[in-house]
């Protein structure tokens, strides 16, 4: 679990979203992140509606759409041409 120490050094206020499936709400689980003081957001078990990222996601999937590309770009460079 060293990831999470790294991960979140210097992250104020940081929150987790996770799936809220059974794994993420084992007991186990829940006291490590407590252990690690790792605040979840509560949210309806299995809600992607509700997860900011799957719209983000989205988003970007109808910009592409609306500009009629043939295939999303495979680059970060291809990326920022096809945005512009």
């Amino acid at each position: 679990m060293k990831f999470w120490r790294f991960a979140l050094s210097g992250v104020p206020d940081f929150i987790l979203m996770d799936g809220n499936v059974r794994l993420h709400a084992a007991h186990w689980v829940k006291e490590y992140l407590e252990s690690e003081d790792i605040h979840r957001l509560d949210r309806a078990a299995r809600s992607p509606d509700l997860n900011p990222i799957d719209h983000a996601w989205d988003a970007l999937g109808n910009v592409f759409a609306n500009r009629n590309l043939s295939l999303p770009p495979r680059t970060i460079p291809g990326l920022k041409t096809a945005l512009n």
